[in-house]
Parts: C-alpha cells; sequence; structure tokens
C-alpha cells in the first residue's frame, strides 16, 4: 500500500468518525427537547400543587416564566442542532468535472490526490458543522439546567411565601 493510499484511507476513516459523532449530535438533541417538554408539564404540576389552591405569588410567576423561557431556549438550541442542512459530500458536477476523458489518461496517483483532496474538503465542512452542531447541544444543555434550577427556585419560593 502506497503513502498515497494510507492517506486516502485515514481521511475516509476520518470523515466516518465525524458523521458518527454528527449523528450522535443529533440524538442527543432529541433528547433535550423530549426531556424540556417533560420539565415544563412537571414544573406546572410542581407549581400548582405547591401553590395549595391560593394563587402564585409574584416572584413565583416571574421564576416560572423565566424557567418556562429556558426551558424554550434550550429547544430552540437542540433544534438549531437538527436543522436540514445542505449535504457536504461532492456535488455532482465537480464529480462529472472529474470524470473528463482527459483525466482518464492521468497517472493513478494524480487521481488519487485529487480524490483525497476533495474528501479533505467534505471532512473539513463536515467537521466544522459538527463544531457548530456541539455548541448549540452545549448551550442547549446549560439552558435546560438553568431552567430547572429556576424552575425548583419557584417552588420553593411558594412554599415560603
Amino acid at each position: 500500500m502506497s503513502a498515497g493510499d494510507e492517506m486516502s484511507e485515514l481521511v475516509k476513516n476520518q470523515l466516518e468518525i465525524v458523521r458518527a459523532r454528527r449523528a450522535s449530535l443529533e440524538g442527543r438533541a432529541v433528547a433535550v427537547i423530549s426531556s424540556a417538554g417533560v420539565l415544563v408539564t412537571l414544573q406546572l404540576a410542581l407549581v400548582t400543587a405547591f401553590s395549595g389552591g391560593q394563587d402564585l405569588s409574584v416572584s413565583s410567576r416571574v421564576l416560572v416564566g423565566i424557567s418556562s423561557t429556558f426551558l424554550a431556549l434550550s429547544c430552540l438550541g437542540a433544534i438549531l442542532v437538527n436543522l436540514p442542512r445542505r449535504s457536504h459530500d461532492l456535488d455532482p458536477d465537480s464529480i462529472e468535472r472529474a470524470i473528463d476523458f482527459d483525466h482518464w489518461s492521468a497517472p493513478s496517483y494524480q487521481a488519487s490526490r485529487v480524490i483525497v483532496r476533495a474528501r479533505l474538503n467534505v471532512l473539513r465542512s463536515e467537521d466544522n458543522a459538527a463544531q457548530r452542531q456541539a455548541l448549540c447541544l452545549m448551550a442547549a444543555f446549560a439552558c435546560e439546567m438553568l431552567g430547572v434550577g429556576t424552575a425548583s427556585s419557584a417552588v420553593v419560593t411558594q412554599i415560603f411565601t
């Protein structure tokens, strides 16, 4: 196996790893959306249960509003992770240019170099997309945690007022 073949295999393997990472991030984002929905329902049930039939205090209402906002923001961050995006694969036009008759007579190492360079560009693009997805997911997790903490504060405030 030549050095070019080794590089080609390396880039191909890295591309598979990045695509698997993106799929994992998208799965976790779906979990954030599901858990945020459950947390909003739980938050409203707890506040209702602890209000004991009386109106919520102003501070509890504000905290419930803030908590709901954080949970909504966590859903938004998770949705951004799963937004449909342009495919980072090679477009058919560039492949068609590569199979032009002039290229058929070129030595195979030149074709291998072009293929590795194309895969590397796809890898770079996929990796950048994965980084953006990871940031959105981390923000969604943070908002969800802030939402839970604020909801807990609303319940405690309601109990002691």
